[in-house]
């Protein structure tokens, strides 16, 4: 738990058969202080993102 972002959700990636647990996490409901990271996902470093 952030203090001023409040409680993280954590997920677990899995790509050609590799996990990445907790690889990527979100603030569902974050702290107001937080309001602008609302509805984003982060990614820990070595996550590419492809389209």
């Amino acid at each position: 738990v952030c203090s001023w972002k409040g409680t993280a959700s954590y997920y677990t990636l899995e790509v050609n058969g590799k996990t990445n647990p907790d690889a990527a996490w979100t603030y569902p409901d974050p702290k107001p202080a937080a309001s602008n990271i609302a509805g984003y996902i982060a990614f820990w470093r070595g996550v590419v993102v492809e389209s």
